[in-house]
């Protein structure tokens, strides 16, 4: 099911691409708005449309890598050790308590879960700190049955999880899309209960193979 732990060399080669693809998008945006003193008019329009394009395409290109590197936290530290820092280290500066609980036994997982989970999580606690108003959160990580599940529970506000899709918060909207799709990839399943003045429950659960 998972792929074999990525080498340090293919994280330094993930970063030199990364570094690359800003360096080449920089250089090219620079040397556009350079010449645009000897464009004419229709000139002008034209190469910033060229530039738009190139540019988003770059970016895209840049997000997917960002968005498939391995945080080098979970290197130092491990996963649960990580979402303990990064709920404390988000978090505590908005008074809020934060709890991590460990249920089963405790392991290293496939490098790919173990980067899902972290991003799951480090959404769901993002979203804590930025929309829920909330004075305790629990993290919670359960090693048994085959699988491993990632429970982020908050008493805030809580919202209309139905009626996400159609209000005006679309950072919150797609980091929902984000957390279903890192799931999915994995075979796993996202699951969101929240309602207004009731808090807010993310759950991921992610199959693991035999021993992994």
């Amino acid at each position: 099911m998972f792929e074999d732990i990525p080498s340090a060399q293919t994280r330094r080669m993930n970063w030199k691409r990364l570094a690359a693809g800003v360096v080449l998008l920089l250089a090219f945006l620079t040397g556009g708005f350079f010449f645009w003193q000897y464009w004419s008019p229709k000139q002008a329009r034209e190469r910033l449309a060229e530039l738009r394009t190139v540019a988003q395409d770059a970016l895209e290109d840049v997000h997917r890598l960002i968005y498939d590197l391995r945080p080098s936290v979970l290197d130092d530290l491990g996963l649960v050790a990580g979402l303990r820092w990064y709920a404390e280290t988000r978090l505590q500066p908005s008074g809020i308590r934060a709890q991590v609980m460990v249920t089963g036994e405790e392991k290293r997982l496939p490098a790919e879960v173990e980067t899902a989970l972290f991003r799951i999580g480090q959404e769901a606690i993002s979203n804590i700190a930025w929309h829920a108003q909330a004075s305790n959160v629990l993290v919670g990580l359960d090693f048994r049955d085959g699988n491993v599940a990632l429970e982020v529970e908050d008493d805030g506000v809580g919202f209309d999880v139905a009626g996400l899709t159609e209000s005006a918060d679309q950072r919150r909207g797609w980091g929902i899309l984000g957390m279903r799709e890192r799931a999915s990839l994995l075979g796993g399943t996202l699951q969101i209960t929240s309602e207004p003045a009731n808090g807010t429950r993310v759950k991921v659960t992610v199959p693991l193979q035999a021993g992994g």
